[in-house]
C-alpha cells in the first residue's frame, strides 16, 4: 500500500506594489530623456564646431560680404570677418518693399529691386551705399514708361566692370515677361537689351563654385547659410529671407 507523501508547498512570488512600478517607470523614462538630450546636445555642439571650422576656411579662402532681405522690409548685410561679433549686422531701410538684392562689383554698393516705392505701386531699382547708408533711385519703371510696371526679381543680373560695356556696372532686368533692359549703375542710363548678360554673375556662390549661399529654416524663422555640400554654417540672423547675395573677390 502506497502512503501519499506531503503536498508540495506553493511558491509565493512577491508582488511589486503599483506605486513602485510607476516610480521605476518614471526613473527609466527620465533616464532615457536625459540620454537622448545629451546625445542631441553633443550632436549640436559637434555641428557648431564643424561650422566654425568651415567659417574659418571661408574667411581665409574667400572673405567677402553677405547681403539679405529681412521680415521688416530692410536690407541687411554683414562681413564674413564680422560674423559672430557685436555689431556684425548692418541694416538699411529703403522706400517700399525690397524683393531682391545684389552686390556691385566693388562690394561698396547694393542694388535692390523695390516694390511700391516712391512712385506708388510700380517697381524700382535702388542703389545703396553701404558706408553712408544713403540710397538713390537708379530706375523707376513709372518714370521710364517701359513695357510694364513690374520687374521680374528672378531675372535680375549685375554685369560687373570688365564684363559690362561701360566704365561701371550694368544691371540687366526683365519686364513684361519678355522685354529686357539694362541700367548703368553710375548714372542710371537705360537701354533695351536682347536678353540677359552673356556672363551671368551668380551671387549665390563664389567663383570656385564649391561654396554656395543657400536658405535654411526652422519652424519659427529662416536664415541663410554657406555650405560646401557636406558642412554648413549660418551667416545671417534668423530674420533673413532668400534670395541673398554673396560678394567676394573676383
Amino acid at each position: 500500500m502506497t502512503v501519499p507523501g506531503p503536498e508540495p508547498r506553493a511558491v509565493t512570488v512577491p508582488t511589486v506594489p503599483r506605486g513602485l512600478k510607476r516610480a521605476i517607470g518614471c526613473v527609466i523614462a527620465v533616464g532615457l530623456f536625459v540620454a537622448i538630450a545629451r546625445i542631441l546636445h553633443l550632436a549640436a555642439t559637434e555641428q557648431e564646431r564643424r561650422g566654425e571650422i568651415l567659417l574659418g576656411q571661408l574667411r581665409l579662402e574667400h572673405g567677402g560680404k553677405i547681403a539679405w532681405l529681412d521680415e521688416d522690409d530692410q536690407v541687411g548685410w554683414s562681413s564674413l570677418a564680422e560674423i559672430g561679433t557685436p555689431g556684425a549686422v548692418h541694416t538699411v531701410k529703403v522706400s517700399g518693399s525690397p524683393l531682391r538684392v545684389a552686390w556691385s562689383s566693388s562690394g561698396q554698393q547694393l542694388y535692390v529691386v523695390v516694390e511700391g516705392g516712391a512712385s506708388g505701386d510700380v517697381d524700382s531699382i535702388v542703389a545703396v551705399d553701404i558706408v553712408s547708408g544713403t540710397s538713390r533711385v537708379l530706375l523707376d519703371l513709372g518714370i521710364q514708361k517701359l513695357e510694364d510696371i513690374e520687374l521680374d526679381p528672378d531675372e535680375f543680373w549685375v554685369a560687373p566692370v570688365g564684363d559690362a560695356e561701360a566704365e561701371f556696372d550694368r544691371i540687366y532686368f526683365r519686364v513684361g515677361g519678355t522685354a529686357w533692359h539694362s541700367v548703368e549703375g553710375r548714372n542710371g542710363k537705360v537701354r533695351p537689351e536682347a536678353g540677359p548678360p552673356a556672363k551671368k554673375w551668380n551671387q549665390a556662390m563664389c567663383p570656385d563654385g564649391k561654396h554656395v549661399l543657400a536658405s535654411a529654416s526652422s519652424e519659427d524663422d529662416g536664415w541663410l547659410e554657406i555650405t560646401d555640400g557636406t558642412e554648413r554654417v549660418k551667416v545671417t540672423p534668423g530674420s533673413a529671407s532668400e534670395p541673398g547675395a554673396w560678394w567676394c573677390e573676383r
